[in-house]
């Protein structure tokens, strides 16, 4: 569905015999017969430029695993295309699916993307032509350079014609947690560069990695950092504040899929996805240019203080729980010295030098105990805290040992060690907790 220059809906859709065309009226009913402008077509995909002329892409399956995309420019007063030029063939293998075609315009090409989705291998690849809008059969193909991700799922293209086109995807994108399907929007103008770098979306934004956490604005909708590409003016085609090469746009530890990228008549971007939210169940994401929005939206609310609040609760009873089963593997080579030293010397009091010498050992293997064996060491967001932290904690753990310690008359050196071990591993824990 697209609207005339004249604000009528003009439906294009692929049918049994091919492509049509057919023009509702303001109370939906059809006026005349629907026109087939294509025999054998499918998929197809419409834009129209500013001078009011569709232009369709569409796909032909040629058996054997073979399919052509076509792309031609209908007039709005006729009922033929003008005539089709091939743009490109697709030879599938065993497990391949074609996703698209996709038309977009700028001011001077013509764009159309597809995707080759592999079953077998659980990848995905998208390719462009793009070609002067004058001259389509000067068409290039191109593969679509994603520098910050790869698999390309998705593909969407805003509609209108623009002096940059905007593409969004569904992207793999490697973060501290592994690999996270993320939103990605790429800016078309002419070819890509092979310098074009993914960068953080936050589009002027500074502090704001790419793979920074946001609070929920409300239960559906996630506000990420698509910010600052409002523009200076309500013209729709003031763009020098639009992205100019590529961003990921999400960072949410669910997979984002979907994605929809609008622009309305200031020039504003408008972006909806879903994500997963359980086994069968979605729930739709919102984002915007767009000052009112962020006005609306970047607002800290009960909601977003609450949800933090229950998060950060939920996951602290979850470490005091892994607390003891980290602590006994960090504690079992110490413990394991400990009671090699009581069985050959008999002493378990923190009277003489050698028992002393003796639990600092134990305190030492603790702590290398932890650098060798903590499964979430990698997810903390720095390598200094990585370092760092779990010296802090035994420092404090310590401390509260030799506290401990000076209350006791008969100075054990098993209590001791238990002590340091215990307030040592609630740290570590807690530490991973409020810092990843």
């Amino acid at each position: 569905m697209i609207f005339n220059q004249r604000g009528e809906v003009e439906l294009f859709w692929a049918g049994q015999a091919g492509l049509y065309r057919a023009t509702p009226s303001a109370e939906g009913e059809m006026q005349g017969e629907p026109v087939l402008l294509v025999e054998g077509g499918e998929s197809v995909s419409v834009v129209m430029d500013r001078e009011g002329v569709f232009h369709l892409a569409w796909l032909e399956d040629l058996g054997s695993n073979t399919r052509v995309i076509y792309y031609a420019t209908l007039e709005p007063e006729r009922k033929e295309l003008n005539q089709p030029e091939e743009m490109t063939r697709l030879f599938l293998r065993l497990g391949q699916a074609a996703q698209g075609p996709l038309i977009g315009l700028d001011f001077d090409n013509g764009y159309i993307l597809w995707g080759i989705q592999d079953m077998k291998y659980v990848t995905s690849s998208a390719q462009y032509a793009f070609f002067p809008l004058e001259i389509p059969r000067q068409k290039k193909v191109r593969n679509l350079q994603l520098s910050g991700g790869g698999n390309p799922l998705n593909l969407w293209v805003v509609r209108g014609q623009y002096e940059t086109l905007l593409l969004a995807l569904t992207e793999t994108v490697v973060t501290r947690n592994g690999p996270q399907l993320q939103i990605g929007i790429v800016a078309l103008h002419g070819e890509q560069s092979q310098g074009d770098q993914a960068q953080a979306g936050d589009f002027g934004l500074t502090g704001l990695g790419p793979f920074q956490k946001w609070f929920l604005s409300s239960p559906i909708a996630l506000h990420h950092p698509l910010y600052a590409l409002s523009h200076a003016d309500n013209s729709p085609f003031a763009q020098n504040a639009w992205p100019e090469d590529q961003y990921i746009v999400t960072a949410s530890e669910h997979p984002s899929l979907k994605p929809s990228l609008v622009v309305d008549a200031q020039g504003d971007l408008h972006l909806t996805w879903l994500e997963t939210s359980g086994f069968g169940a979605y729930r739709v994401a919102y984002a915007s240019t767009a000052s009112e929005v962020k006005t609306a939206h970047g607002r800290l609310t009960l909601w977003d203080v609450t949800d933090r609040a229950l998060g950060l609760a939920m996951q602290f009873f979850m470490a005091v729980g892994l607390t003891p089963v980290l602590a006994i593997y960090w504690s079992l080579l110490p413990l394991g010295w400990l009671i090699i030293y009581l069985l050959s010397t008999g002493r378990e009091h923190l009277t003489e030098r050698g028992t002393w010498v003796a639990f600092g050992i134990s305190v030492l293997l603790e702590v290398a105990s932890t650098y060798w064996y903590y499964p979430h060491r990698s997810r903390m967001p720095s390598l200094f805290l990585q370092w760092v932290a779990p010296l802090a904690t035994a420092a404090i753990g310590l401390s509260l040992a030799l506290l401990y310690l000076r209350r006791r008359d008969e100075k054990p050196l098993f209590g001791t060690f238990f002590v340091f071990a215990i307030v040592h591993g609630l740290l570590q824990v807690m530490c991973f907790v409020l810092v990843r």
